[in-house]
């Protein structure tokens, strides 16, 4: 059997604190992804998380910052695959960061996040990046949202990843592009199959758009 890279072996003391904290934290995490069906997320600027998920997440990040370095325990390392949809790469955590902003979007408004350009409302920006922090998350959404489409269309699309999007009734191939279209007698432009009280409206004077997030 070949010999598991990046951890070490290491005598447990299940009688220790140190063993005691590392398995309520363990206890909390599964928790979490119990509850809520995901992996706890990182807190930032534009994406609040209750503090409670961010140090289960900051919990997790430490580990696999110590197997990176090659310092984590081989029994901490058993212990954290076996949770379901644990993930090593960083990488991952950033999509499936974002894949959760996608789903509840959609949830939210029953379509996917539509592409949004800067240069369609400098009013918006200053020094080259969105003043509100809400247009740059959206916009950030909306960016990934492209990069999975151009993946699904070169066929470079993991597995797992187009399974999540289609489970979510992600739009691959939007009819019309950005999945708005012109209300001339109304002179909006509203997201199609929605109630007409909760749609995201579009002024046709592009310089003046709003969306909801």
């Amino acid at each position: 059997m070949k010999p598991k890279k990046y951890v070490y072996k290491q005598k447990i003391d299940k009688r220790s604190q140190h063993y005691k904290s590392f398995m309520r934290n363990l206890k909390a995490y599964k928790k979490f992804i119990e509850i809520n069906g995901r992996l706890p997320m990182q807190r930032t600027v534009t994406t609040f998380r209750p503090i409670a998920e961010h140090r289960l997440y900051t919990w997790a990040a430490q580990l696999k910052h110590y197997k990176s370095k090659q310092t984590l325990p081989e029994w901490k390392y058993d212990l954290l695959n076996e949770i379901p949809g644990f993930l090593w790469s960083k990488q991952n955590n950033v999509w499936y960061s974002k894949f959760e902003e996608c789903k509840n979007y959609i949830k939210r408004y029953g379509i996917t996040p539509p592409q949004i350009k800067m240069d369609r409302f400098p009013e918006r920006i200053e020094n080259g990046k969105w003043i509100s922090p809400i247009d740059d998350k959206l916009h950030r959404l909306s960016v990934w949202c492209l990069i999975q489409r151009n993946h699904y269309r070169k066929n470079t699309l993991k597995p797992d990843r187009l399974d999540n999007l289609i489970d979510i009734g992600f739009d691959f191939e939007p009819e019309h592009g950005p999945a708005y279209v012109s209300d001339k007698k109304a002179n909006i432009k509203t997201v199609q199959g929605m109630d007409t009280e909760d749609n995201i409206k579009y002024l046709l004077n592009e310089q003046k758009g709003t969306w909801r997030f």
